[in-house]
């Protein structure tokens, strides 16, 4: 290991260990787009080893804690960091637990090698605040920001910005998930929301209210001062039984109803034989033989009779 704390250079991966500094070094005034991405910043060094080995763009890498062992996908932004300094957004730093200022003058390390992930086809995301979801437009606040990203992996917490705020989602899901990680650079990812920690528990569905009418319930004081406003359903009610008993008893001759005859039922059956119905077997047993009269005019039947 040199003295930047390079590994020797092997035709194989690439693999390094850098110490970790904030991208806000390299950012200019009011500008924010090294903060707001999955981007890191790597010294010259790390492009010429890439390009000797023969890697191709675009460069993915797996930023890797040595001594708590949580990891981050990323893209490269540039190549212009000093020899031995990884420069990454504060949200990766945090991600991983590390940290992106000097504590005793001591820097925290990661392990970054170079990764080949599959293009994404699905992941699922769960906010960590339900504030997200509120938003005006969610999914294209999240299609713009992760412009800016190049990967994504399954337990990775990223940050996005919008509107003067943080949003912090944590990626539950992806597929392929052969890797852990997929790559969404120049992908179509169909991506799912999960529920969010803080967010409110679902109502269970309730049925509809149906309105119904209630009548006012009358006085007796009301009703022996003759009021006579009209009031819905006031009428007496009776069972069937004791009306039929009360009209026996009052020797109404009121008709009684006639039972309705059950509807006609027609059972049709379309079967084309060109031209001619044929016969039903019932009919041919009978001698019957439907539409075979003679043809005559009124004034032929009329000089008959």
């Amino acid at each position: 290991m040199d003295f930047f704390g390079h590994r020797p250079m092997s035709m194989g991966p690439f693999s390094a260990t850098y110490c970790v500094q904030s991208v806000t070094r390299f950012e200019k005034t009011g500008r924010r787009d090294l903060e707001e991405g999955g981007k890191v910043i790597l010294p010259p060094s790390a492009l010429a080893r890439l390009v000797e080995q023969g890697a191709s763009s675009p460069f993915l890498f797996e930023i890797k804690n040595k001594e708590r062992g949580f990891r981050v996908h990323c893209g490269v932004h540039e190549f212009i960091a000093d020899e031995g300094m990884c420069a990454m957004p504060e949200w990766m730093a945090k991600c991983i637990r590390v940290n992106t200022s000097t504590g005793g003058g001591v820097r925290d390390q990661v392990l970054i090698k170079s990764v080949s992930l599959p293009k994404g086809k699905f992941v699922k995301m769960r906010p960590m605040t339900n504030k997200f979801l509120e938003t005006h437009n969610p999914r294209a606040i999240l299609e713009k920001s992760l412009r800016s990203f190049s990967a994504l992996g399954t337990g990775e917490v990223f940050r996005i910005y919008y509107n003067q705020r943080e949003y912090d989602i944590e990626v539950t899901q992806v597929q392929p998930d052969s890797m852990g990680a997929v790559c969404i650079i120049d992908a179509d990812v169909e991506v799912d929301f999960d529920v969010p920690p803080d967010a409110p528990m679902a109502a269970q569905p309730q049925a509809p209210a149906v309105p119904v009418y209630i009548p006012p319930i009358m006085d007796s004081s009301e009703e022996e001062d003759g009021n006579e406003e009209f009031v819905a359903f006031q009428g007496s009610s009776n069972k069937v039984s004791m009306r039929k008993g009360k009209e026996e008893a009052s020797g109404s001759n009121v008709p009684k109803a006639k039972p309705a005859k059950p509807a006609l039922q027609w059972k049709l059956k379309f079967t084309r034989h060109d031209g001619q119905q044929p016969m039903h077997a019932e009919e041919e047993e009978d001698g019957f033989v439907p539409f075979q009269g003679d043809a005559k005019t009124v004034r032929e039947r009329r000089s008959k009779k």
